[in-house]
């Protein structure tokens, strides 16, 4: 009875001592509390908190794998309390978390080139879809995901992690200790316990002197690369140089005088009378046979390179060259250009069908005959599918060819029909993946209606779903066709040459009757002039309140512009701000040498010619790449050298030593019987340095006045453009108007390849052109310019058919820079691709410095520099043309990046959201990097 009375007393005892335990330490328990034990790092503390301590403790985590981040937070935390136990009010450690996902920018720099982290389900568990996942790879997503067809779409999956590290940060924002916690195994307290060691070590005195293990990119490599081109020969042998183009403009002169010569001699005084008219007869011959040697001049000038059918047409209009199968080749060549040749099909109907009003179309029917030879296009389309794609496995019965096949299983490989392929073009090109929109909200309603309404309930609902969408089996389903000819080359391949060159005539065919019909009409209704006419753009003023309600509201500017295809103007933009250079004024050529100086530039120096002159090339844009030739190698650039993998010609491909242009081989459409020579004698290593910095390339320019640096990436190579230390810095360089900047499916991505081009930097000379494109990836684009001037066309995207693009590529044949700058000019280009007149939404416009013109996603533009510019340009995929990126990555079998956008619209909860910015008129670079 006693032991349990005093067990009894005991326990009341401890009972009492517990209250008044709790009692007496409850406001410091409830002070306790109040700490904040974990700072979550963003734009706005990113410097104040790293600047706050001599350390900081981050968890780089991701917040869409919610069972290790609530894990991982819990190990921070007692490492915390670990840290104010042991060190009380001396603890010189901050303890934070930094969202890996939305911060990409400082991931990449932070996780750098580690790979790690696993893909699957939420539980945890393995599944044949986990892989390494990182975004260190160059390309596009298809390199890290490797989409298969029981992959694409299939959400119950799992979701891509990012793996999660714990960063020892110091107040120079470099990190002086990292370990991935993938590596770090067993209970909780264990974690704690070694990470807890792990930290101790690390922030001890020792540690303080040794160098970091990750280095800001903008100050540190870039001044050790500029202390070293200090002390290099940046001259040029400009004499040499100038007598050799003095000697080749003295040849060349000569060469034309000899060429334009006539047999004729003038009328001598004893000639006859019937001498004299027979010179009279033959300087007319000689005048009517100038005729179509200057159209010739011109069509060598004025177009790009084309190779067309238009001798058959008294009236000489370009027709597209018909397309023939010399030889069959690889499987994948052919659905890379179907792809191609259908992106353009559907860009055509997309104006006829959705875009243009029921005013436009009756102008186009009456004009050009559209609507009838549209119907037609599309039958002679669905009968070559259905020819071709038939119930045999064959494409033909032929006896003598079956026993062939029989006798070589490679044969009957390339005669196979590829069955699954007709399901696809069937949803993609005449169902609902037929325009952007369709497909974007076929996409969005299925999967909303099928998962739930808002991101959090698709989140639950993700691994019982079921989707049954036909337009993701018909995806399904090419993605197994691609996965057949990649394994099998020749699989399929007679049937894919035989349906691409089909589908390529049909679209010939199209064009050329549009073309022959409007001339018809032309004679009956001839125009007023041979001049082109342009529409202006609209210019919004960042300065002028009237314009805010525009410039101040994301979805009224993308309603008005993305949507429609229409390109505008903001002037006075401030893109660039820094102490000492308040005013973009300020912000000159000579002051983005200094800052980038040392920045490698070779790859991105191209020669373009001037307007009015023989394209530099066939590829791109008309421009050529250049490499610097030996009559400009100094001295030391002579010295022999190991060059690690780079080639260059050491002689002049073409006999001369000149600036020389990378010509690209040309497609099956336009390729001759026999392929050019690979010339593999001149390809070879280059003894001599032709590299190119910002500084040397600043100097060349200065004599060469063909050379143009286009599109070079300042991320990772002058990031002292953009920002001072930090990406986060309270202090931003950089910023762009919010109605651009607000939204971009790419950063918030951050897998794709567009990431982390741009923004780029673009330095013309007076003269040097861009022809007539459209951007990869169906990307919109602006370009800001900060000296010189700009001449624009642009097109709506609505126009393409009017354009005269290649059918399988994004470039186009006619210079349409020409126009205006001279009356020949005009009425060769209105006679030989008329229907330019027919483009009633082009636009032509004069951009002055403090500009900024913004081209919607597809639209077709070009650009000549009036004057020595300099100009700062980006790509983006706005959220109102996210549908237009999908619809051009399906056509060029971007399938995973398809299934990220598709993955991240579907869960994230601000998907559909422009960025929250400070200021309402301009995002700045970090709260760009920062948006998802």
């Amino acid at each position: 009875m006693n032991q349990y009375y005093c067990l009894l007393l005991l326990l009341l005892s401890s009972l009492l001592g517990i209250v008044q335990g709790q009692t007496q330490t409850s406001p410091a328990q409830q002070q306790e509390e109040d700490v904040i034990k974990v700072v979550e790092l963003g734009v706005s503390n990113f410097q104040d908190v790293l600047q706050s301590q001599e350390w900081t403790c981050v968890l780089l985590y991701d917040p869409w794998d919610e069972r290790s981040t609530y894990e991982h937070t819990l190990i921070l935390e007692g490492i915390y309390d670990k840290f104010v136990h042991r060190y009380k009010h001396q603890n010189d450690v901050t303890f934070a978390r930094l969202n890996g996902r939305k911060h990409s920018l400082l991931r990449e720099e932070y996780l750098g080139f580690r790979g790690g982290g696993e893909l699957g389900p939420d539980d945890g568990s393995h599944n044949p879809f986990a892989r390494d996942y990182h975004d260190s790879l160059e390309g596009n997503a298809n390199a890290i995901l490797a989409m298969t067809n029981e992959t694409f779409l299939d959400f119950s999956l799992g979701t891509p992690y990012w793996p999660h590290s714990l960063l020892l940060l110091a107040p120079s924002y470099n990190v002086y200790g990292q370990v991935d916690l993938n590596l770090v195994t067993g209970a909780i307290p264990l974690r704690i316990a070694i990470l807890d060691r792990w930290l101790v070590v690390a922030t001890q005195d020792d540690w303080r002197f040794m160098p970091p293990l990750i280095t800001t990119k903008a100050n540190i490599e870039l001044e050790m690369n500029h202390e070293a081109l200090h002390h290099s020969d940046n001259s040029f042998p400009f004499d040499k140089y100038r007598q050799e183009q003095q000697q080749q403009a003295a040849l060349q002169k000569t060469t034309q005088a000899q060429n334009t010569s006539t047999t004729t001699s003038p009328t001598q005084p004893d000639q006859t009378p019937q001498s004299i008219d027979q010179t009279q007869q033959q300087q007319q011959q000689q005048q009517q046979s100038s005729v179509p040697t200057r159209r010739e001049q011109l069509r060598l000038l004025l177009e790009n390179h084309a190779k067309d059918d238009g001798k058959i047409s008294n009236n000489y209009y370009f027709t597209y060259k018909k397309a023939a199968t010399i030889k069959i080749k690889n499987s994948d060549h052919y659905l890379d250009t179907l792809g191609a040749v259908i992106d353009e099909y559907l860009a055509w109907a997309e104006g006829y069908e959705r875009t243009w009003s029921p005013a436009r179309r009756a102008r186009e029917d009456e004009q050009t005959n559209f609507g009838v030879y549209f119907s037609q296009m599309n039958d002679e389309i669905h009968q070559l599918i259905e020819e071709l794609f038939h119930d045999d496995e064959t494409t033909t019965n032929d006896p003598r060819l079956a026993e062939r096949m029989r006798i070589n299983p490679e044969i009957a490989a390339k005669m196979e029909v590829p069955v699954l392929l007709k399901s696809y073009l069937r949803e993609m090109v005449f169902g609902s993946g037929r325009f952007p929109s369709t497909l974007k909200q076929q996409f969005v309603d299925h999967l909303q209606s099928s998962l739930g309404e808002t991101a959090a309930d698709r989140r639950r609902n993700r691994y019982d779903a079921n989707i049954t969408l036909p337009l993701v089996d018909a995806l399904r389903d090419y993605i197994t066709v691609r996965a057949m000819v990649e394994a099998e080359p020749h699989r399929s391949s007679i049937l894919l040459a035989e349906l691409t060159t089909g589908w390529y005539n049909i679209l010939r065919d199209f064009h050329r009757h549009l073309s022959k019909y409007y001339l018809s009409y032309l004679k009956k209704h001839p125009r007023d002039s041979n001049k082109i006419p342009y529409r202006t753009m609209d210019v919004l003023d960042m300065k002028d309140p009237e314009d805010y309600h525009l410039l101040g509201d994301y979805n009224a500017f993308h309603d008005k512009y993305t949507r429609t295809g229409t390109p505008v103007v903001l002037s006075h933009v401030q893109m660039i701000v820094t102490d000492d250079l308040p005013d973009f004024k300020n912000v000159t050529i000579d002051y983005i040498v200094q800052e980038c100086r040392s920045m490698d530039v070779t790859d991105s120096v191209q020669v373009s010619r001037k307007v009015g002159e023989k394209a530099a090339a066939t590829g791109w844009g008309g421009l050529g790449r250049f490499v610097l030739p030996n009559s400009l190698l100094n001295s030391e650039r002579r010295k022999p050298r190991n060059m690690n993998g780079q080639h260059y010609f050491e002689e002049d491909f073409f006999g001369q030593d000149q600036p020389r242009l990378d010509v690209e081989a040309e497609d099956f459409v336009r390729k001759s019987k026999t392929d050019k020579p690979d010339n593999s004698k001149h390809n070879k290593k280059d003894r001599f340095d032709r590299s190119l910095t910002m500084e040397q390339f600043a100097i060349l320019a200065e004599e060469v006045d063909t050379l143009y640096l286009h599109d070079k990436t300042l991320p990772g190579y002058c990031d002292r453009l953009l920002y001072d230390e930090t990406p986060y810095s309270k202090k931003q360089k950089f910023q762009i108007p919010m109605v651009i900047g607000g939204y971009d499916m790419a950063q918030r991505l951050s897998q794709s390849f567009y990431a982390n081009s741009w923004p780029s930097l673009f330095m013309g000379k007076k003269g040097s052109n861009s022809k007539l494109h459209i951007d990869s990836g169906a990307t919109a684009f602006f370009m800001y310019l900060i000296s010189g001037r700009k001449r624009w066309i642009v097109y709506n995207r609505s126009e393409r058919v009017h354009a005269y693009e290649r059918i399988d590529d994004f470039t186009t044949y006619p210079d349409v820079l020409a126009t205006g700058k001279d009356p020949e000019f005009d009425e060769f280009l209105s006679d030989r691709f008329p229907l330019l007149h027919r483009a009633e939404e082009a636009y032509e416009f004069i951009q002055e410095p403090g500009q900024l013109v913004y081209i919607p996603p597809s639209c077709p533009h070009a650009v000549e520099n009036l004057d020595d510019t300099v100009g700062l340009a980006m790509n983006l995929v706005p959220r109102d043309g996210i549908a237009n990126h999908l619809h051009e990555q399906i056509q060029s079998t971007g399938f995973s990046t398809v299934d990220l956008v598709m993955t991240y619209l579907m869960f994230e909860d601000n998907a559909d959201k422009p960025v929250d910015t400070k200021d309402p008129l301009y995002t700045t670079w970090a709260e760009y990097k920062a948006q998802n």
